[in-house]
């Protein structure tokens, strides 16, 4: 069986966080201003002071193939870092205020494949008061 790439140090995480975010923020939203806000507030939460260093990817780098790839490699990183990579990807989809069935979709699939459970997040439009 294929052994996982071990992802330790913190560069490793952030560059690999980089591309989940980076193709989040592709696909969840079609507006271009949108997806560069959506990765920066993403991108913030995960390399708070050093998001600079960490420019959203190229559209075309956005496969699933890597998207698949960096969920891969973060499975093996601390819990800690896991649960960062979690919080950035929602921060990121919650940017403009509503969650599509698709993001969610992506995000349970993040959450699943780094297993770290997602908190509660109920979609816009049909939470009760």
């Amino acid at each position: 069986s294929r052994r996982r790439p071990a992802v330790h140090r913190p560069e490793q995480v952030k560059a690999y966080g980089r591309d989940v975010l980076s193709c989040l923020a592709y696909w969840g939203t079609f507006d271009l201003l949108d997806q560069d806000q959506a990765f920066r507030i993403g991108i913030e939460k995960l390399i708070p002071k050093r998001a600079d260093a960490y420019p959203i990817l190229a559209y075309e780098d956005c496969t699933v193939a890597r998207f698949g790839a960096a969920l891969d490699a973060l499975g093996s990183a601390s819990a800690a870092a896991r649960k960062q990579i979690v919080e950035a990807c929602i921060a990121c989809v919650a940017a403009d205020r509503k969650t599509s069935p698709k993001e969610a979709e992506c995000l349970q699939a993040i959450a699943d494949a780094l297993d770290c459970p997602l908190p509660p997040i109920v979609p816009a439009g049909t939470g009760r008061p």
